[in-house]
């Protein structure tokens, strides 16, 4: 089986020159010292971002290998929350998908990390943001410029989405949905030899884990998931699913399975009976397939949920989680 290491990179390992970055991180962004505490933000009315998703550490690819022989011995498959440029510092809002944002690098900075990982018997996973993008991107500022542009088609725009004139994801104020419909879009985004997932694989990835899974919908799910092993053979999709998991393993290799997180932090909290819960399981293998739950990444903690140690001060409880998460399948 594959143990999954995930990394924020701004956050995971200090860079070699900090200064270096400040040419990339411009006000109202900030840049920190590594030994500075995270804060809580505030909206940033000029920007409508929170000021924490605009405040940086600096962490890079090259720190991020100096770390890989720490990661090998933790885990065999190393995943990279979203690298692409981006205004923010978590990158949920890509401004481009065929670019490496260059506050992590460079692209020979991330073909060597590739190969350092191949080379150690691992594997590369990519966070792919397909559902929506980052409002300060080139394409989406086209497409409200222009009527004729050929990416007008690629977002929800008009008077129906109120004073925004577009559909923005969840409301906020610098996300743009994606109109996946769009074959166009499609073939940007996946199927065509040039596509952004063919590119990433070709460049050294082994595989995409895809945010909000179930916002992109079971169909398209699926032909990601087909093209990308067109792309690159072997190649591994999984999505993360907060719905019940049937259906969904049909659509890609695995799902990142709250569902299962969420049963074990029952019996945990002492919440659900084993016997219960084992009934669950048993719901989840004659649903899902034992081997479709085999692929999937059980998820008790990341970076949208508490830490483990906030979760459970108790080291014991810890134990006990993490030791359900081993021997149940996924």
């Amino acid at each position: 089986g594959c143990l999954v290491y995930q990394v924020f990179v701004d956050r995971f390992a200090p860079p070699e020159d900090l200064e270096s970055k400040r040419q990339f991180i411009q006000p109202p962004r900030t840049l920190h010292n590594w030994t500075d505490p995270v804060f809580a933000g505030v909206k940033n009315e000029e920007t409508k971002y929170y000021t924490n998703e605009l405040a940086f550490w600096g962490g890079d690819l090259k720190s991020l290998l100096s770390k890989l022989d720490y990661i090998h011995s933790m885990g065999n498959v190393l995943y990279l929350q979203p690298i692409f440029k981006a205004y923010s510092s978590h990158k949920y809002d890509t401004s481009d998908y065929f670019e490496l944002d260059p506050e992590y690098g460079t692209l020979e900075d991330f073909t060597a990390l590739a190969d350092a990982v191949h080379a150690k018997g691992m594997h590369l996973v990519l966070d792919g943001v397909f559902n929506h993008m980052g409002i300060r991107s080139t394409w989406f500022q086209d497409a409200m410029a222009s009527n004729v542009s050929k990416q007008r088609n690629w977002y929800f725009i008009g008077e129906q989405y109120g004073k925004r004139g577009y559909k923005s994801w969840q409301s906020g104020d610098t996300l743009a949905e994606l109109r996946l419909e769009d074959k166009s879009l499609q073939e940007t985004l996946w199927n065509s030899s040039d596509s952004v997932v063919a590119t990433w694989l070709k460049l050294g990835a082994d595989g995409w884990r895809l945010d909000v899974g179930t916002e992109i919908g079971r169909e398209f799910l699926a032909d990601l998931t087909q093209a990308a092993h067109k792309h690159k053979y072997g190649s591994l999709v999984v999505g993360e699913v907060s719905a019940y998991p049937r259906w969904w393993t049909e659509s890609m290799d695995g799902v990142l399975s709250f569902w299962m997180g969420w049963i074990i932090s029952g019996v945990v909290n002492g919440k659900m009976g084993g016997v219960f819960a084992g009934m669950q399981i048993q719901d989840l293998i004659y649903s899902s397939s034992m081997e479709q739950l085999l692929r999937s990444w059980i998820i008790l903690s990341n970076h949208d949920l508490p830490r483990l140690t906030s979760k459970y001060p108790d080291a014991t409880l810890r134990l006990f989680a993490v030791s359900l998460q081993f021997v149940l399948p996924g």
